[in-house]
């Protein structure tokens, strides 16, 4: 076997290098198509030359190109776009893998291409008025700038990889505000105007310039995901479509490179690339999920190119946060590349008597296997938080919110007496590996390791009885390990005139979660004018009462991406999952055996260059681990099946992407109170039933040179339809949006003048409220918060940035709870500043 597996056109790197792997820089690259067998006479090889009518229109059509019958020919549709984004649909579409960020290309527009040709004639069409040509020089092919004196120069950095099919998941770059590509939703790397389902890209920019300190910010980039309840004060729940995941359930909604896990904390966002949105059932991209869907956290990197960076940042509420981000390659030839990210901070916490510090440290290592036709990628993270933590508070009995909030800590008014803390320590470790061979086929073998431990006293307000709330000291401790393996094969086939994509295989989780838990009353407290000190030590609580959760699950999957016809494509997909699922208490060992069929179907058809419309079909299921009946079994899986379409739109030489999704979801096998239980028991039966509907629309990208937008819009209408709750149906369930809730946010970069490199923006995030209860007489209300960022970077080595959060200062129910507690409120008027050096 050749286990090279380079296929006959391939891309590779030629980098002149200055110094060590740490403090070089690349001052210029060759982008470069190795034609093996070709050797130096490639040289006189000629180009073929579209004609300027061909090339404003568009089409260039291989009846017109004589290198037809001396090279191999594919059907090429790439729309004008950003150079950049252009390159990676040209690897893909000419069965080649090449990923580009470079000052070449920056700010650099791609004509449009359709038609078959070679990718000779594909790449030169691309490149048609942009000023960058490419030449033959033995075997190689150089992208390149001429100067205004006629010399030529090379410039930039054009990273390209060596291998066949599709683009790699974790390659492709997302610059600016829009991502072309994801592959969340199918395993393979299909471009999102292809998916049939709603999928969204938070990149990396996107996050900074919002100021995205934890994974609810960053969240607000997309429609249809709002924050939940914040508990231990860090980890976020998340409600996806109405549907509310829970951090540290055995089901989760977030993974880590397309693995599952169980974790109450989100890594530091110094970790995270950008995070991949899928929403609707998901379970054939995983295993059991939540309706809702899923968010896969891809994170960062090693790369070839010298990195040294380092981040300062502080301003309200005692913050000061500090980011060391070093790598690069550790052998000449940019085979083996590291990467170490360090980031630590302290204080960021506007409630009284409440503080945090938090210590990450993330070291990766990438390494290019077999010639580059295989990719090891080894990463892990080790997090602390060492400080205390908020619960949240009770409304006012009129269902208003006290004119103490946000600060005010009812449970902790002196944190040096009242002994609440929090501390976290999270372990994770992760290896990827992805090996190319001939013929377009392709190898995953990934996996993870995840254990966190966490230890915590809190103080914390339940109830409101005439305005006065009681105060209950709780005191936990909850491990939580998984293993997670997957293996897959793809392939990309080439029939009737089109490429089609295969991929197949298993996964194994095993998720392991104990929780021990005990409270004790200490006594009420007014929610208007707190008074009272309360203390709790650990001696109050004696034995911990103890609970165990095991999921075992392992699965088959297979997916197809189909183009059965010009501008169609159609995925399918299938899955069976075997789990067993366990809940072990002081009273009570409780089991069950699963087997669960999930499927997908969906078309994408498009209607004009730029335009698809979308149908499909989900389904997705969620063990019971913790619910019994009478009979002390636990309950059947939760079920769900999504019905939805929607329209994609890229629009100003594709800058500029418009998506939209109408929806309807359905929930079987809810958790109800059985009504033939004697008083006092806790069984229930699943009968209840919710339908989930709603629309959602994004808009994304470059308006015009520097000024980049990111809006979205959600309506939803949640109902129960069936429950045992008396009263229950035809509302809401509890801590879900009320109707709607989106943000507009815009920056603008001035591109030339004195201002050039400094920039502005701001935007504003609104919210409907939440449903506080499921009986429809609790509700929050509405709310916007108003932010601003400032920034400059016109200096390669220096960036400044200063951001401005909820400029008008309102007070607001941000995480809710319901209205006698857990409730968490925004920030008030808060003032950032940052500092982002490279050396």
């Amino acid at each position: 076997m050749d286990y090279r597996g380079i296929p006959t056109d391939r891309f590779t790197i030629i980098i002149p290098r200055k110094g060590g792997w740490l403090t070089g820089v690349c001052a210029w690259a060759l982008i470069a198509v190795t034609l093996p067998g070709h050797g130096a006479a490639a040289q006189s090889d000629p180009v073929v030359q579209p004609s300027p009518e061909q090339v404003q229109s568009g089409q260039v059509r291989a009846e017109q190109a004589p290198e037809k019958a001396q090279a191999d020919v594919r059907d090429f549709d790439i729309p004008a776009q950003p150079l950049a984004e252009a390159l990676i649909q040209f690897g893909r579409q000419a069965g080649l893998q090449a990923t580009a960020d470079a000052p070449l290309v920056v700010g650099v527009t791609s004509r449009s291409i359709k038609g078959e040709m070679t990718w000779r004639q594909a790449l030169n069409a691309m490149l048609q008025g942009t000023g960058i040509t490419f030449r033959m020089n033995g075997d190689m092919v150089a992208l390149e700038k001429p100067d205004a004196g006629g010399s030529r120069i090379i410039l930039g950095t054009v990273s390209v990889e060596g291998r066949g099919g599709a683009v790699s998941p974790t390659q492709d770059p997302a610059h600016g505000y829009k991502a072309d590509f994801a592959s969340t939703a199918t395993r393979v790397s299909v471009p999102i105007q292809e998916t049939p389902s709603s999928i969204n890209v938070i990149t990396e920019d996107l996050m900074k310039d919002t100021f995205s300190r934890s994974q609810g910010d960053a969240l607000e980039s997309v429609s249809g995901v709002t924050r939940g309840n914040r508990r231990l004060g860090r980890s976020e729940d998340i409600v996806m479509r109405g549907f509310r995941y829970q951090s540290g359930e055995t089901v989760g909604a977030v993974k880590s490179n397309g693995l599952s896990g169980t974790s109450r904390f989100a890594p530091d966002p110094a970790l995270v690339e950008r995070y991949e949105v899928l929403k609707g059932p998901a379970s054939i991209a995983g295993g059991a999920s939540q309706p809702g869907g899923v968010i896969n956290r891809i994170t960062k990197r090693p790369t070839a190119d010298g990195l040294a960076e380092l981040s300062l940042e502080g301003g309200a509420f005692d913050l000061k946060r500090g980011v060391a981000d070093l790598g690069g390659a550790l052998m000449d030839d940019g085979a083996l590349r590291a990467r170490i990210i360090m980031a630590a901070e302290e204080g960021g916490e506007y409630i009284d008597e409440v503080d945090a510090r938090q210590f990450t440290f993330s070291p990766s290592l990438e390494v290019d296997t077999f010639d580059g036709a295989g990719k090891l990628f080894l990463t892990s993270y080790y997090q602390r938080f060492d400080g205390s933590s908020y619960s949240g508070g009770p409304l006012l009995a009129d269902g208003g919110i006290p004119d103490n909030a946000p600060s005010v800590n009812l449970g902790c008014l002196d944190k040096d007496t009242c002994g609440a803390f929090t501390d976290v320590a999270e372990k994770n470790a992760e290896f990827h590996y992805d090996h190319a061979f001939r013929d377009d086929l392709s190898v995953s073998v990934k996996g993870r390791y995840l254990k966190s431990n966490i230890t915590s006293l809190n103080l914390t307000p339940f109830g409101n009885t005439n305005n006065s709330t009681t105060i209950w000291a709780g005191y936990s401790r909850q491990n939580a390990e998984t293993m997670a393996t997957e293996a897959s094969v793809k392939k990309a086939v080439r029939a009737f005139g089109r490429t089609h994509e295969f991929v197949g295989g298993f996964d194994l989780l095993s998720t392991r979660t104990t929780n021990g838990t005990n409270w004790k009353s200490l006594g009420a407290q007014s929610i208007i004018n707190p008074q009272t000190f309360y203390s709790a030590s650990r001696a109050d609580f004696g034995d911990l009462t103890n609970n165990e959760t095991e999921l075992e699950q392992q699965a088959i999957f297979g997916q197809a991406v189909l183009r059965p016809l010009d501008r169609v494509t159609v995925v399918l997909g299938g899955r069976h999952d075997w789990a067993d699922v366990s809940h072990i208490t002081s009273t009570a060992h409780n089991g069950d055996d699963l087997a669960e069929w999930t499927m997908r179907a969906g078309t994408s058809v498009k209607v004009t260059d730029g335009m698809n419309v979308y149908a499909g079909y989900q389904q997705s299921f969620v063990p019971n681990a913790t619910d019994v009946d009478l009979s002390e079994s636990l309950l059947p899986s939760e079920t769900a099946q999504n019905y939805e379409v929607g329209a994609k739109f890229d629009f100003m030489d594709g800058r500029m992407s418009l998506t939209s999704a109408l929806f309807r979801t359905y929930r079987q096998n809810v958790s109800t109170p059985d009504p033939d239980a004697p008083n006092g028991s806790s069984a229930k039966i699943a009968t209840g039933e919710q339908r989930h509907q709603g629309v959602e629309f994004d808009l994304t990208g470059e308006v015009t040179p520097g000024l980049r937008l990111n809006a979205n819009f959600s309506w939803a209408d949640i109902e129960i339809t069936k429950s045992n709750t008396a009263g229950e149906k035809g509302n809401a369930p509890f801590r879900t949006p009320l109707s709607y809730y989106g943000r507009v946010f815009a920056t603008y970069q001035f591109q030339s003048g004195h201002l050039k490199g400094f920039g502005v923006g701001g935007g504003v995030y609104f919210h409907s409220g939440y449903n506080l209860d499921a009986l429809g007489g609790a509700e929050s209300a509405a709310y916007q918060r108003f932010d601003l960022v400032g920034f400059y970077r016109g200096s390669e080595n220096v960036e400044f940035q200063v951001n401005v959060r909820n400029l008008t200062n309102n007070t607001y129910l941000e995480a809710p709870g319901n209205a006698s507690s857990y409730n968490q409120f925004g920030a008030p008027l808060g003032v950032f500043v940052g500092l982002n050096v490279r050396l």
